[in-house]
């Protein structure tokens, strides 16, 4: 029997065949078709039962959701978000500036023949990627329907969807 409380995200099969994440939240404020829901995180080692302090690591983060199951403040529900986009999301924000750090510094050593002006680069570099992520990559995420998580079903005491 599956233990919520245990394990608050697993993988489930999408039906084009690609992995979904899926998380139970509580919503807790509704707005037109999205709602506000609270999600609890656990460590990664929470789940062993150990005693030695770090399972009991939560963290509670609030999410905007669309709301297409008509979900109520209070419920218990099942949030989707397709791995794909996750993974995509996630390469952006950690390579974009890994890349351009390594560029900068490649640049740097290659135009001017000097590991100051080399790494000086390479930090211009890193800061150029971190702006364009703020200012150009998370607006066009948070205005981007793609990039949100959505409900797709509500969770009982067994954390099984409901039909």
């Amino acid at each position: 029997m599956f233990d919520p409380e245990r394990l608050q995200l697993y993988n489930v099969r999408g039906g084009k065949g690609g992995e979904h994440m899926r998380q139970t939240a509580l919503v807790t404020a509704l707005k037109e078709r999205m709602a506000e829901v609270l999600v609890v995180q656990h460590g990664a080692c929470g789940s062993c039962r150990q005693k030695c302090g770090l399972a009991n690591e939560q963290k509670e983060v609030r999410l905007r959701v669309l709301n297409e199951s008509a979900a109520q403040v209070g419920d218990r529900v099942l949030i989707d978000l397709p791995d794909e986009q996750v993974l995509q999301a996630a390469a952006w924000v950690y390579m974009w500036p890994l890349v351009l750090l390594f560029l900068g510094v490649a640049l740097g050593g290659q135009l001017f023949d000097s590991e100051g002006y080399a790494l000086l680069l390479g930090l211009a570099g890193l800061c150029l990627a971190l702006a364009s992520i703020k200012f150009v990559l998370e607006p066009r995420i948070k205005n981007s329907r793609k990039y949100v998580p959505t409900i797709v079903g509500f969770a009982d005491d067994d954390c099984k969807e409901r039909v």
